[in-house]
């Protein structure tokens, strides 16, 4: 990564809340850094953050984000389908729900390892800038 390339914002919110967004992009909410009890814990904040612009995170989620919809577009044809064909919109509509859950539960397992990932980089980070990753 080129440090020059990321562009940090501070967002006038009093939500907890950081987030990586437009590519090389960090946002930042003013009610996060005013929460926070020492300057440790915005370095691992913002460490985090830098894990998921490294790891392309925000790339790969708008295809993640397609292909769970896809999934769940599938799902609901199908249901549809079933419903017409047998005539018993309980079985369709089961299909249909079935589908969209198994999307839906898809895409938050593929959140989840993104989160793992940016949470390991920035262990790495704190590491080797001899950052302390306990408070």
């Amino acid at each position: 990564m080129n440090p020059e390339a990321v562009s940090i914002y501070l967002i006038n919110d009093d939500q907890l809340n950081a987030f990586v967004a437009g590519g090389q992009n960090l946002f930042l909410n003013t009610g996060l850094i005013m929460a926070m009890r020492s300057p440790l814990e915005l370095i691992g904040v913002v460490a985090h953050e830098t894990g998921h612009i490294a790891g392309g995170h925000l790339a790969r989620t708008s295809d993640a984000i397609a292909s769970a919809s896809n999934a769940a577009l599938l799902s609901a044809i199908v249901g549809i389908a079933t419903a017409v064909a047998t005539g018993r919109g309980d079985a369709g509509a089961a299909i249909a729900i079935g589908g969209q859950s198994a999307a839906v539960g898809s895409f938050l397992q593929y959140s989840r390892a993104q989160e793992s990932a940016a949470d390991q980089a920035a262990l790495s980070y704190l590491d080797a800038t001899q950052q302390s990753a306990s408070m």
